[in-house]
């Protein structure tokens, strides 16, 4: 999963896109609970608040989302939510 990961950040960094690469970080580590939690465009938000009072900013993180996902970077299922695709065009 490293070497996906890389990929997209490097994607992220190709494309100025640094909201995107830090949504990327919290969809790898939210596939941890997706058992339990999908992993939507409001989780990811809830989890990359970068200060107090800002808010959380789910439009933008679902637009990223997005972004990477028609990219194939990620990937979308209604069970789990967003999750990193590989290399190789599977999940993760």
């Amino acid at each position: 999963m490293q070497n996906t990961l890389v990929r997209v950040l490097n994607h992220c960094a190709s494309k100025d896109q640094p909201l995107a690469a830090r949504a990327a970080k919290a969809v790898a580590l939210l596939e941890l609970i997706q058992a339990a939690v999908p992993t939507d465009a409001n989780l990811v938000a809830r989890c990359l608040f970068d200060q107090l009072g800002r808010g959380q900013q789910e439009e933008q993180v679902s637009a990223a989302l997005e972004e990477l996902r028609r990219a194939n970077l990620l990937a979308y299922s209604e069970k789990q939510g967003y999750k990193i695709q590989s290399s190789s065009g599977g999940r993760v």
